[in-house]
């Protein structure tokens, strides 16, 4: 009975091991469907792809015989940002003299293989297969991310200060003439509410290098926040910055990333729920969470915000850019009909707005359905599900669902980008994060069975959960009578 047991035993785990091997070579299959064109100066995915797997595979090697060697972190960490940034220089000023493919490829190789030993760490002795899924999932990160991060940098940030110098100059932020003759989707309309024209005045009246990188470090701030909040922690922070949705939304300047923060601090501070939801209609949907929750003194509270901040930027726009906004949605609407790509991977795209409805009406059906974190991490889907336009930046939202996996399919399910057939198998990530919060607990704890080697991978290891509460927070809930307004 003992021999059987242990035999069943090593069945289950060489299959564990068949499909965490699977679900890495999945991954690196991704970006090679693609059947775009180049992806950075003359170099396509599969290229850029195998350079970078190097660089994370060295740096990953790199810190594991450093770590076996009992060298310490801060001297590891020092030694492989030293080899990057020196080899980078060398090839850049040295091997590679003049521009081009040399010094592109010089400098994806510096980045994955920091990348690489930011995955492995320095913690002596741990070494895990799921690591495989890890390195693939940030080879294809970086594959996504060198096409497109540094293309039109801060677009949408432009788009944003156009608008505040229009609105500076008494001019109307918005389009309302007919858009459907555009036949280009680069060329976007400003369609945010005019309750946020007053900022945009702010960043327009600013010299335009100040404006630029004061927002960049605002987003990237953001970013760091929110994914602190969700329970992220240590390397996993610079780390998980290069996942595409984060990464795509900061280089662009899409303020996505200002939602994404406010949404994290929903559990800590729900009127950021509300707060969050003026500035895309998806947006509000975690908002159902404070009725959900019945954080009646929340809900109010936010409102009350939004309602000030409505009233205040009243006084600097008046009544008349709101008419011309929802002018301009009819006309963004009628854009995207001529259009379809403008709906980037949005049900829309395929199907009816009826379809959207529908969908829309379920993924809330099943958020309300969760409780306490649960429940948000639902409504977070649900915003991703009903948005009418959905780019890579709108994905963030996914990220409380994802973080309560495993480590192997939560590095899979990170690495599942928008690479196969206009973004379906974003829409498989969407799924699989949907079922895992199906059966997740109300406090989306992360898998306590995680040994040593596993928890070295799991970014909200350290924090224990998603969410997870404040370190004083513990004696403060004990020694309080619980209410409606507790956390959950």
């Amino acid at each position: 009975m003992g021999l059987g047991m242990r035999s069943g035993t090593a069945n289950r785990g060489r299959r564990a091991d068949v499909a965490v091997v699977a679900m890495a070579v999945a991954l690196l299959a991704l970006p090679l469907a693609t059947t775009s064109g180049d992806a950075a100066r003359g170099l396509r995915h599969p290229a850029i792809e195998l350079v970078i797997l190097i660089g994370v595979g060295t740096g990953w090697l790199a810190c594991d015989r450093l770590a076996a060697r009992q060298v310490g972190r801060w001297a590891i960490a020092a030694i492989v940002l030293g080899v990057a940034i020196g080899g980078w220089v060398v090839a850049w000023l040295v091997v590679f003299r003049t521009p081009g493919i040399g010094r592109n490829l010089a400098t994806i190789l510096a980045v994955a293989l920091s990348a690489g030993g930011l995955i492995r760490g320095g913690a002596s002795g741990r070494r895990s297969l799921s690591s495989l899924v890890a390195i693939a999932a940030v080879t294809t990160w970086l594959t996504y991310d060198v096409a497109r991060v540094l293309f039109n940098p801060l677009r949408d940030f432009d788009l944003y200060l156009e608008a505040g110098r229009n609105a500076l100059a008494g001019q109307s932020p918005y389009v309302t003439v007919s858009l459907a003759a555009e036949n280009s989707p680069a060329v976007l309309p400003f369609v945010y509410p005019p309750v946020t024209i007053p900022l945009f005045e702010l960043f327009a009246s600013l010299p335009r290098l100040f404006a630029h990188v004061s927002w960049l470090l605002i987003l990237t701030g953001c970013a760091l926040a929110g994914l602190w909040l969700l329970g992220v922690r240590g390397r996993w922070l610079p780390t998980v910055l290069l996942w595409p949705p984060l990464a795509i939304g900061i280089s662009v300047g899409n303020v996505a990333i200002v939602g994404f923060v406010l949404f994290a601090l929903g559990v800590r501070f729900g009127p950021a729920l509300v707060v969050g939801g003026m500035f895309k209609p998806q947006s509000a949907l975690p908002a159902l969470w404070l009725v959900r929750e019945r954080r009646w003194r929340d809900l109010m509270v936010g409102i009350t915000i939004a309602l000030g901040l409505v009233a205040s930027s009243l006084l600097v726009t008046g009544l008349q850019p709101w008419s011309e906004w929802l002018q301009a949605l009819g006309q963004f609407q009628e854009m995207s009909q001529q259009l379809p790509a403008i709906k980037g991977f949005s049900v829309t795209r395929w199907l009816p707005v009826t379809a959207l409805i529908v969908a829309a009406v379920v993924a809330v059906g099943f958020a309300w359905l969760g409780r306490g974190r649960n429940g948000l991490a639902r409504f977070g889907v649900a915003s991703v599900v009903a948005s009418p336009t959905l780019y890579i930046h709108g994905l963030a939202p996914l990220l409380p669902g994802v973080l309560v996996m495993s480590p192997a399919l939560m590095w899979f399910v990170l690495g599942l980008g928008p690479w196969v057939g206009a973004g379906l198998s974003t829409w498989l990530a969407v799924a699989l994060v949907a079922v895992r919060l199906w059966s997740a607990d109300e406090r989306l704890t992360v898998p306590a069975d995680l040994d040593p080697n596993l928890a070295d991978i799991h970014p909200a290891a350290a924090a224990g959960s998603v969410w997870p509460e404040p370190p004083d927070a513990g004696r403060l809930v004990s020694s309080a009578p619980a209410t409606s307004e507790s956390l959950p």
